[in-house]
């Protein structure tokens, strides 16, 4: 314990220090980078940043003809083992069936980590977005087409060995088909949970399971064509306060304008909490619904809807099951239209980023914040103009240009604290640290929590601590290991 306690306090110097300094360059200016479908120099695509500090765009990346990548959908996700970002193209590659690309903010360069469809059955033509699973060092993800049946596959890709591997192919019948979007942990049993479009016992689409220790998957509700939902063509969020799954559905429901529902995975029954409907309802919504801890909702875009029919902001409250249209697009000339992604949270300035598919100066699209203070959308950037990305389907990633949420001091050891920066609930992903010792630090070196690591993938709760930085060491094999987080409310 003597030595451990004298070299956290070694590591807890250097780690604020460097959290200070990373802090002083860095956090006051994050870059949102985010892909869009079209647009770039050949037409195909681009990634594009966008400054908050200074209100400008740029084209950082334009998707080429022959072997690079085209027509991405989804939207980067940031890799801790080798700091690059990483995304799916449904198009593009050697073999035209869509590719795995990394790109480096450092240097605005973009590479095809691997080219998708080498195989009759192959992966082919993702419409959707990778995830990055901490204990197995592997990203995961899933694609429409390709698979033994060409109903779509989920697969892992390892960045440091840069190998793809074919985990499950979906069939017909009663099973999953057809997926999007991007799939999610629950840190309560260790699976992943997808959606697929089509499939299950009513080919209204499925919730599906992966189990990252076996590689197999395996379908664990089957929507409806009626009041149930149906057609899913976004992604699951998980919420810790109650275990559950929250969701959104494209079409099904009463007025056949889709349903918010939650998902209990340990009994695998599925409740209907909202029908989307006519009117001035949020309709067809295709996002992913994000937590807003302050107000205690959750906040979703959808991509019709509202009472100019092209699309909202919307919040649903838990406490009664209610939604409720935060904002109208196309209130004024030049505002964003029909946005197809997902929210995204900046904690430094308590702000809302999102793209819209159309609209904007040039029609082709927009980047936009929301503040939940007062529900104001503001059009930050339209795109579209002269060689700018344009008509994005995805999600925008804030990055600070340190480690995006995945803040990992030691080189040698896997370790994963997320959301980063969160509420005071986080989830600790390990490897192989079971029984080992954690201590939780403030800026000023005083130990405010302790405990003992009891799996993989566990709950980490500092609910009462104030707002700042702190630092997780954990001791395994008498080595001190940092991992350093903020707390933002």
């Amino acid at each position: 314990m003597r030595h451990f306690t004298f070299f956290a306090k070694l590591i807890l110097t250097q780690v604020f220090c460097g959290l200070l300094f990373t802090q002083t360059l860095t956090a006051q200016t994050p870059m949102l980078y985010g892909m869009t479908e079209n647009g770039g120099q050949d037409s195909l695509g681009a990634i594009i940043s966008y400054n908050p500090g200074t209100g400008t765009e740029s084209l950082v990346w334009s998707f080429g003809k022959d072997t690079d990548g085209q027509n991405p959908t989804g939207n980067l996700v940031y890799c801790p083992l080798n700091g690059l970002l990483y995304g799916l193209t449904s198009g593009g590659g050697s073999h035209q069936q869509g590719a795995i690309i990394s790109f480096n903010p450092t240097n605005d360069s973009e590479e095809v980590a691997w080219s998708l469809g080498r195989s009759s059955n192959g992966v082919e033509v993702p419409y959707g977005s990778l995830v990055y699973d901490g204990t197995n060092q592997v990203f995961y993800g899933m694609s429409f087409g390709g698979g033994n049946h060409n109903t779509g596959t989920v697969f892992s890709f390892d960045p440091v060995a840069i190998s793809e591997k074919e985990l499950w192919s979906f069939g017909y019948g009663a099973g999953p088909a057809l997926p999007y979007g991007n799939l999610v942990p629950d840190p309560d049993n260790g699976l992943y949970y997808g959606l697929t479009y089509e499939g299950g016992s009513e080919d209204g689409g499925a919730i599906l399971t992966l189990n990252p220790n076996t590689d197999t998957v395996g379908k664990v509700f089957s929507f409806n064509d009626g009041q149930g939902g149906e057609s899913p063509m976004a992604s699951l969020v998980f919420y810790p306060g109650n275990s559950l799954f929250y969701g959104v559905t494209a079409a099904g429901g009463t007025d056949s304008n889709g349903v918010l529902f939650s998902y209990n995975p340990l009994d695998s029954s599925e409740t209907v909490l909202h029908e989307f409907g006519f009117g001035n309802d949020a309709s067809q919504p295709q996002c992913r619904l994000i937590y807003d801890e302050p107000t205690g909702l959750f906040f979703g875009l959808s991509i019709q809807g509202g009472t100019n029919g092209q699309g909202t902001i919307f919040s649903f409250d838990m406490t009664d099951d209610s939604v409720t249209v935060l904002y109208n697009f196309g209130n004024v000339m030049g505002d964003g239209q029909f946005p197809n992604g997902s929210l995204i949270y900046d904690a430094a300035n308590r702000l809302y980023y999102g793209m819209a598919q159309t609209g904007g100066a040039h029609g082709l699209g927009t980047v936009f914040s929301f503040n939940p203070g007062n529900n104001a959308e503001t059009t930050l950037w339209s795109l579209g103009g002269g060689f700018d990305g344009s008509e994005p389907e995805g999600d925008l990633l804030l990055y600070d240009g340190a480690a995006t949420g995945i803040n990992a001091v030691s080189d040698n050891y896997p370790i994963n604290l997320y959301p980063n920066p969160g509420n005071g609930s986080f989830i600790l992903q390990t490897q192989g640290a079971t029984g080992a010792h954690y201590r939780i630090y403030n800026t000023q070196g005083d130990a405010i929590q302790e405990g003992t690591i009891q799996g993989d993938i566990q709950n980490i709760s500092i609910g009462n601590a104030a707002p700042g930085l702190y630092v997780l060491m954990l001791n395994v094999a008498d080595a001190p290991v940092a991992v350093r987080f903020a707390v933002a409310r």
